[in-house]
């Protein structure tokens, strides 16, 4: 699961930088990605915590309760524009979700 998170969000990333190393653990609910962003002159850290996962028919949403990052205007960002909001996972990763639910 780990390798596909890792290539599906590199996918989503290729406009904004690459991703050097995601890192998940569905027990504790987090998950810490390492990217390099275009015009960073170094490596970003964003750690996502309280995970949680909610299937409705053959959708999967995804909430984030906590985000932390390297940089503080990117915790900012995620805390105002993520924390606490539900998204409408992939229907591939949806996929994978389900068989971890």
């Amino acid at each position: 699961m780990q390798k596909g998170a890792t290539a599906a969000l590199a996918k989503g990333m290729r406009e904004y930088g690459t991703v050097r190393a995601l890192s998940l653990n569905s027990v504790e609910r987090w998950c810490e990605v390492e990217l390099d962003l275009v015009g960073e002159p170094q490596p970003i850290r964003v750690r996502a915590e309280e995970i949680t996962f909610r299937s409705e028919g053959k959708e999967v949403y995804i909430q984030i309760g906590r985000l932390e990052s390297s940089r503080e205007w990117l915790a900012r960002l995620g805390t105002q524009f993520v924390v606490g909001r539900e998204f409408l996972l992939p229907p591939q990763a949806a996929i994978a979700v389900r068989l971890l639910l």
